[in-house]
């Protein structure tokens, strides 16, 4: 009987549940065209803040909300190049909803561009946090190498380079260690000093890139003390009709006789998406005014897959795969590796895959509940030539397994809040082999021993809009478990002399004994948006931030001859106090924004 009354409860639950899921729905649709020339205009951004509903619209302009809920709905349309648009829009049940939309043109708008940084869709000019973002024309205009390249022409960013291709950033003056790297929502570099980690995306994969200047740990944990990049690839969305595209592209670059070769298919109907990008590149030592800058090659390939599915009402499954292969990268010189050594990638690859369930608009309170799930790789192995008599090469596999779950309400048309869990685990193995030919001698060690950094987090982010929308008021707290986790290390591990192992005493400074470390922490913040006037608005900013040491810091033992590194276990974590106040200015022809 207690049998039977158990499986009673969980299938009326799960009947309940299922009811809120596929209640009565109707579609939203339109067209978006331009108001001078009548033809249509393709990715606009059309969202609905109430619901957290984001598309785009096709290359005939026309976009669709599938199974919306009834209710009264502000409907936003976005575009670098044109005004913000906004339309109220009533939604009834079975009645299907249809409208069109005229864009003004505009020279310069950027302010109404959607950004996702706060772990919802919004307004950048909505968005009190110090933010800058890099919009598709700006990244398809540009011909640059690299990410990092591209985001180096931010305010308050600055490029750290070992050459053409292998480059990183430093935000507000603070490196790798303290930023946070997002690939579309998935924790892709979980701050550490990992070189080159940007080089491992294809621009051509790349829609736009959001840079948070300052601490947000409140949303995102342990690491993002100086920021949080994020970047947005291509997403499809579903259109009304099916619909078939693509695109091929080429380039060449006389400085470092660099081809690129790009083919982009994308396809949509009313119940999925699809999008295949992929893209070649080779490229010889680059030409500089001294004549050439040696061993700056670099040879690379990418394949992006992405993919949407929605099989009931209010149900969407994501799925994405990104591959990046390099081989025979040149890195003529800089950090971490001197600049008289001949260093090169023998190959760097980066594999990503990802799958995300959201169930939307389950009751007039919870607009989303959203399950993911992702895991990136991360394969180097460097060759270092300090001199004609010695050879080191490293290798390392970084691998990160990331769970989360993120809850978006809504309580009043000014009330937003978002509660969720996330789960990370990073875990490094790798060796390094050092060969000295004159004493025909192998040497190998561990860089770092294999080892686990392991990251809960609870937080939640309130949102509140008061005086007809011009206060914004935000409130972020997050709560974090670490554990920190490393096998016994004794280097070097081995010594080969003419093919006769010895067996070496431990170097007692790179040795590390087998360990559990761990740490708890409290992140939080306060921002401010006040608008003066409808296209002028002041903020304020206050963070408390935190950052667990890395395993690279804990651990590591990176010796390039003439320089030694060292770990160190016992580190305490880091903790930042950040304040930010700012102003800016959104007009047609201008925009201006300061901070400090």
């Amino acid at each position: 009987m207690r049998l039977m009354n158990k499986y009673k409860f969980i299938i009326i639950h799960l009947f309940a549940f299922w009811t809120l899921v596929t209640a009565q729905t109707v579609s939203v649709k339109g067209i978006i065209k331009s108001e001078s020339t009548d033809l249509p205009i393709a990715n606009v951004s059309v969202m609905i803040s109430e619901l957290q509903l984001l598309t785009t619209s096709d290359i005939s302009g026309k976009f669709v909300f599938n199974k919306i809920k009834e209710g009264e709905y502000l409907i936003s349309f976005s575009h670098i190049g044109y005004q913000l648009q906004q339309q109220k829009v009533l939604i009834i049940n079975g009645v299907q909803t249809e409208i069109s939309i005229l864009l003004s043109e505009s020279e310069l708008m950027l302010g109404e561009a959607v950004v996702t940084s706060s772990r919802s869709f919004k307004i950048i000019k909505d968005v009190p946090l110090p933010i800058e973002l890099i919009d598709t024309k700006t990244i398809e205009r540009s011909i640059k190498i690299s990410t990092s390249d591209v985001i180096e022409k931010a305010p308050g960013v600055s490029l750290v380079s070992d050459g053409t291709w292998a480059t990183g950033v430093n935000i507000r003056g603070l490196s790798n260690q303290n930023i946070v790297y997002l690939i579309d929502g998935n924790r892709i570099e979980t701050s550490t000093s990992i070189s080159a980690g940007l080089s491992l995306i294809d621009l051509s994969d790349v829609k736009n890139i959001e840079i948070v200047k300052g601490g947000l740990s409140s949303l995102y944990g342990t690491g993002a003390t100086g920021g949080v990049v994020s970047i947005i690839t291509n997403q499809g969305s579903v259109t009304d009709n099916f619909y078939f595209g693509g695109s091929l592209s080429s380039s060449y670059a006389s400085v470092n006789s660099g081809k690129v070769a790009s083919v982009n298919l994308h396809a949509s109907d009313k119940e999925w998406y699809a999008n295949i990008i992929g893209t070649l590149r080779n490229a010889e030592d680059t030409k500089i005014p001294d004549g050439i800058l040696v061993n700056s090659r670099f040879k690379d390939n990418s394949l992006s897959l992405s993919a949407g599915i929605l099989p009931v009402d209010n149900v969407e499954l994501k799925l994405n795969y990104q591959k990046f292969d390099a081989e025979d990268v040149g890195i003529p010189g800089g950090e971490p590796f001197p600049i008289n050594a001949e260093a090169t990638y023998l190959y760097a690859d980066r594999e990503l895959m990802s799958g995300e369930l959201i169930f939307k608009q389950l009751s007039s309170f919870l607009n989303n509940l959203k399950f993911k799930y992702y895991f990136q790789l991360i394969s180097r192995e460097v060759e270092l030539i300090p001199n004609p008599d010695v050879v080191i090469k490293p290798q390392a596999d970084h691998r990160t397994n990331g769970l989360a779950l993120q809850t978006d309400w809504t309580f009043a048309k000014n009330h937003f809040l978002i509660v969720g869990i996330d789960a990370w685990e990073r875990s490094y193995t790798g060796e390094r082999k050092k060969t000295i030919e004159s004493q025909n001698k192998i040497i190998t060690d561990k860089p770092v021993p294999n080892s686990k950094f392991g990251n809960l987090g609870f937080f939640a982010n309130d949102e509140m809009h008061l005086m007809q929308n011009r206060f914004k008021l935000n409130f972020g707290a997050r709560y974090d478990l670490i554990k920190v986790t490393n096998e016994q290390t004794n280097n070097p591990v081995s010594i080969f002399t003419n093919g006769i192992e010895i067996i070496p005493p431990p170097n007692p400074d790179a040795s590390y004994a087998a360990t559990e470390v761990n740490n708890s922490s409290w992140s939080g913040n306060v921002g401010l948006l006040y608008s003066l006037f409808e296209d002028v608005s002041l903020t304020f900013n206050t963070a408390y931030s935190f950052r667990s040491p890395s395993l690279e810091e804990r651990y590591q033992y990176i010796n390039l001859g003439s320089t030694v590194y060292y770990g160190n276990p016992n580190l305490e974590p880091e903790k930042g106090l950040f304040y930010d106040l700012g102003v800016r200015v959104w007009k047609n022809k201008f925009s201006f924004t300061a901070d400090g």
